[in-house]
């Protein structure tokens, strides 16, 4: 479904063409195409995972150990032992 790209394409290059084009919002014409998209996958691929199936199902790198700028990973076993890396933000 390619609506939402050839949308931006045609306002990206509508000024390039000479077309007139008064200033305006632009999610007046993406909104509407957001909400046909949604709808499209929503239908294509069913209803969507909720975050605690997708860590479920999707195993994550746990952080192990940081030498002279090389992060090394492991995967972990399950979502239920996961904790957060011992870094500083």
């Amino acid at each position: 479904m390619f609506i939402g790209l050839a949308a931006m394409a045609i306002l990206i290059i509508s000024p390039i063409l000479g077309l007139d084009v008064e200033i305006f919002p632009v999610m007046v014409v993406l909104g509407p195409l957001m909400v046909l998209q949604y709808a499209y996958w929503r239908r294509r691929r069913g209803k969507e995972r909720t975050t605690w199936q997708y860590l479920q199902a999707e195993p994550t790198p746990r952080w192990v150990g940081l030498q002279s700028g090389q992060i090394t990973t492991t995967e972990r076993p399950s979502a239920a032992t996961a904790r957060a890396p011992d870094r500083p933000l």
